[in-house]
């Protein structure tokens, strides 16, 4: 997987009303962009060391979790309020899916 990234803008959780929405960007494993989110992603990933983590799409992890778009972005959606749901800008990699799985 080259050249893998995505973002997601929206208002971090616990944040108040009128605080401006945050970005936080990943590409081909590293995260970028506002740096308290970042890091808010990093000890959330480090805490979930050893658990596995379950996509709706895409393979599960149980450790280095940062590394797979598809673990990453449900760690990225926690860290978002649902409402507004955050933006995302870019897309993860596309799953092949297996002839007979059910989709």
């Amino acid at each position: 997987m080259a050249d893998v990234v995505f973002s997601l803008t929206g208002q971090r959780r616990g944040a108040p009303p009128d605080a401006k929405p945050v970005t936080v960007t990943w590409t081909d494993g590293a995260l970028s962009g506002d740096d308290d989110a970042v890091k808010w992603l990093e000890l959330l990933a480090q805490e979930f060391e050893g658990r596995t983590i379950r996509p709706f799409v895409g393979p599960m992890t149980t450790t280095d979790h940062l590394s797979s778009p598809y673990s990453a972005y449900m760690l990225m959606r926690s860290i978002f309020q649902r409402v507004p749901q955050p933006t995302l800008t870019g897309a993860l990699p596309e799953i092949d899916i297996p002839p007979g799985a059910v989709s």
